[in-house]
C-alpha cells in the first residue's frame, strides 16, 4: 500500500495547525505592542497639553519688547515733561520777578 498521500496530508494538517498557532501568538504580539503605543501616544498627548499651555502662560519676546518700549518711552516722556515744567518754572519766576519790580 501507498501511504505517502496519508504522510502528506499528515504533514499538511501539522503544518495548517502551525500556522494557526503562529498567526494566534502574533496577533497576541501586535495587540500588546498597540496596547503600549496608544499608552504612549497618550502620555504624548498629555505632555503636548502641558506644554502648549505653559507655552501660552509664558511671557513671548514680543510682550518683552513692547514693556521695554513702553518703558523706554515713560523715561523719554518723562524727561521731556521735567524740562516743560523746568522751563515753565523760569516763565513763572520770570514773571514773579516782574511783578515784584513793577510794585
Amino acid at each position: 500500500m501507498d501511504y505517502s498521500w496519508m504522510v502528506s496530508l499528515a504533514l499538511a494538517g501539522v503544518t495548517f495547525i502551525g500556522a494557526i498557532f503562529v498567526m494566534r501568538y502574533m496577533v497576541t504580539e501586535l495587540k500588546k505592542t498597540q496596547e503600549s503605543m496608544v499608552k504612549r501616544l497618550d502620555k504624548h498627548g498629555d505632555d503636548i497639553v502641558s506644554l502648549n499651555t505653559r507655552s501660552k502662560l509664558a511671557v513671548t519676546a514680543k510682550d518683552v519688547d513692547e514693556k521695554y518700549l513702553s518703558k523706554e518711552l515713560f523715561r523719554q516722556f518723562e524727561k521731556h515733561m521735567d524740562t516743560r515744567f523746568d522751563s515753565l518754572e523760569k516763565g513763572q519766576g520770570k514773571i514773579l520777578e516782574y511783578i515784584k519790580e513793577t510794585k
